[in-house]
C-alpha cells in the first residue's frame, strides 16, 4: 500500500489529465461498471518499500518510499484491443519521467494484456515505479 501523500498526488494527476474514461480505485463502490457504459480505468497501489535515508534532528530526517502504481484499462469484450492500448499509452505519458507534488515517476513498464476477454471485459495493465521523499 502506498503512503497517503503520493497516492493522493498520483490519483489527482490522473483525474485531472485523463478524462477519456471513468477512473475507479480499489475501494470504489462502482468497481463493477455496466458494459454499456464503455471503457474504464482502475488505479491501484500494490505496494513498495520505505526506508529512512538520513538520521539527524527531528524534522530533518529523510524518509523515502520506492513503490509502483498500477493502471488497468478495460474495454468491452469484442471491441478490439487497440482502444485499451491507446488509453494505456496516453496515461503512461502523463506519468513518464514526471515529477509533481514530491512524486518522481520513472518509466512505466510496457502494458501487459489479459490472456483474453474475461466475461464482458478485455484489459491491459501496466505499472509505473515512483520515488517519494518525506522530511520528518
Amino acid at each position: 500500500m502506498a503512503s497517503a501523500a503520493p497516492a493522493a498526488a498520483i490519483e489527482a494527476r490522473l483525474r485531472a489529465q485523463f478524462t477519456a474514461a471513468p477512473i475507479r480505485t480499489a475501494n470504489d463502490p462502482a468497481a463493477n461498471p455496466d458494459v454499456n457504459d464503455g471503457a474504464y480505468v482502475v488505479l491501484e497501489f500494490p505496494g513498495g518499500t520505505a526506508a529512512q535515508i538520513t538520521i539527524g534532528s527531528p524534522g530533518s530526517n529523510l524518509f523515502r518510499d520506492l513503490a509502483v502504481f498500477m493502471i488497468h484499462v478495460f474495454v468491452p469484450s469484442q471491441t478490439g484491443e487497440q482502444a485499451a492500448r491507446d488509453m494505456a499509452a496516453t496515461i503512461a505519458t502523463i506519468f513518464r519521467g514526471k515529477s509533481f507534488s514530491g512524486v518522481d515517476c520513472q518509466a512505466p513498464y510496457p502494458p501487459q494484456e489479459d490472456t483474453g476477454p474475461n466475461g464482458n471485459w478485455f484489459g491491459v495493465s501496466f505499472a509505473t515505479p515512483y520515488k517519494y521523499d518525506l522530511l520528518a
